[in-house]
């Protein structure tokens, strides 16, 4: 993996809005008035660390909206970044170093930098713009809690159910919230989604109805939000679990699931699944090596080396042969997982509840055992990972679909990972940041392929033979 001396942890300036956004927080300096800023560990769940951190620092209860933009270039660029938020109880005592301010009398006020002018400037502007028709509306503007709690509390008198008065918000953005309430019995999960992630609300409320048994019952959905609610799956997560047992349960169920879906794989891509069919992901190989190409020549460091155009042309046949191989056995297309990872299953006594399916997929069914035993290796150092990969293999021959899943593990694994970096959008992005920074991952992704590729070459017939 390529690394750089980067700090983990990052800043936040805080745009904390109260009384339906007129009113800002601000915090007292030596040089005027400036938003308050809070430092978070990188790779956290923003949303709830910040909350968290502003209740305990000012003893004030928020709610996370959004990340705003900042609309200079130069400030883009800066260290800090922007997130809005609004305070649901304002009847608190809060500190004297931060106090509250009508928007409408920032101009009588001295800022004490350019970015808290930004900042305040940039909230006003965009706030002109959606506030428009003189109704907030979408999720991530102003009155989001309000809207969604009381959206949430009706839906749960309809099944008997009352709300409860705690609730923890795990992650906010633009049309985007996942947020955990408490109610009289188990607690409901609501999560409405947007962008890139649409798709992921057609697909919830599809695998609900097709596989009841393996994914979490919809209790209300609202598609003016993309949004649905569902109750917390009473059991632990895969992730918590030590035992071999849990981990075969696992795949057993997974294998289950897969076989339940070969004849619904239609009805899946309807509802937005990923095409990951062998036919798509052939006709992904040459546009990606071209762009992973333009990926190793941008490369700054000398260690690891860049693959040389050498080398991805013989991985690029590498790739395309394995697809070919699998495609030519003839095994069914079904529904697949990329994020298979054990934070996404549920244990439960007698079955598996698999949680997560933004990135839902239809393909051939070994590529989602790879992400699984790949989790698995890192969990249990790969030891005991044949009982995985008999007990998946039983479920399909009982239902007399293909046999010796053993044989084509290996291949799979290594198609799984070109499979993973075709299936995320960015490498198709021709500029930006966003860019930049995932390219030392779809790097480093090619040269797990190369090894993968290299050992098949050399004879291996094992996983533990890829993972040597």
């Amino acid at each position: 993996m390529e690394t750089s001396q980067i700090s983990n942890r990052e800043n936040w300036r805080l745009i904390v809005l109260r009384s339906n956004a007129r009113e800002l927080l601000l915090m007292d300096g030596d040089q005027g008035l400036t938003l308050p800023c809070l430092e978070v560990p990188k790779g956290c769940r923003v949303a709830r660390e910040l909350s968290d951190r502003v209740r305990s620092e000012w003893n004030l209860n928020v709610f996370c909206l959004r990340e705003l933009l900042a609309s200079e270039p130069s400030l883009r660029d800066s260290n800090a970044r922007w997130f809005l938020l609004e305070a649901i109880c304002t009847n608190t005592d809060i500190p004297e170093s931060v106090r509250w301010l009508e928007l409408s009398e920032i101009a009588f006020h001295r800022l004490a930098d350019a970015e808290t002018r930004s900042a305040v400037e940039t909230w006003l502007r965009e706030a002109a713009e959606t506030h428009a028709n003189g109704v907030w509306q979408r999720i991530g503007d102003p009155g989001t809690f309000s809207r969604i709690r009381a959206w949430v509390e009706q839906r749960l008198a309809n099944s008997g159910r009352r709300l409860g008065t705690e609730f923890q918000q795990l992650n906010a953005s633009r049309d985007f919230s996942l947020v955990r309430f408490t109610t009289d019995r188990e607690a409901v999960w609501f999560k409405a989604v947007g962008g890139p992630n649409v798709r992921e609300f057609s697909l919830v409320v599809t695998l609900a109805d097709l596989f009841p048994q393996f994914t979490p019952p919809i209790l209300a959905t609202e598609p003016l939000w993309n949004a649905w609610l569902a109750p917390e799956i009473p059991g632990c997560r895969l992730s918590q679990r030590e035992d071999l047992a849990a981990w075969r349960r696992a795949a057993h169920d997974l294998a289950s699931l897969q076989c339940a879906s070969v004849e619904r794989t239609e009805a899946l891509l309807a509802s937005k699944a990923r095409d990951l069919r062998c036919p798509a992901l052939l006709d992904s190989i040459s546009p990606f090596f071209v762009r992973l190409a333009e990926f190793m020549a941008r490369q700054k460091t000398l260690q690891p080396a860049p693959l040389s155009r050498g080398e991805l042309a013989e991985l690029e046949d590498d790739v395309r042969n394995s697809l070919l191989e699998l495609e030519a056995e003839g095994r069914p297309d079904t529904l697949g997982h990329l994020d298979l990872n054990p934070d996404n299953l549920i244990v439960l006594p007698e079955r598996t509840v698999f949680l997560d399916w933004a990135e839902a997929s239809v393909g051939h069914p070994l590529l989602s055992l790879a992400y699984l035993l790949e989790h698995f290796r890192s969990h249990f150092q790969g030891d005991g990972y044949a009982h995985l990969v008999r007990e998946y293999g039983e479920v399909w021959q009982q239902a007399k679909r293909f046999e010796n899943v053993a044989r084509t593990i290996c291949r799979a694994m290594f198609v799984a990972i070109f499979a993973h970096a075709v299936s995320t959008d960015a490498w198709r992005e021709n500029s930006g940041a966003s860019l930049l920074s995932v390219e030392g991952y779809y790097r480093s992704l090619a040269r797990r392929m190369k090894a993968y590729a290299q050992r098949i070459r050399e004879g291996a017939t094992a996983v533990a033979d890829l993972w040597t």
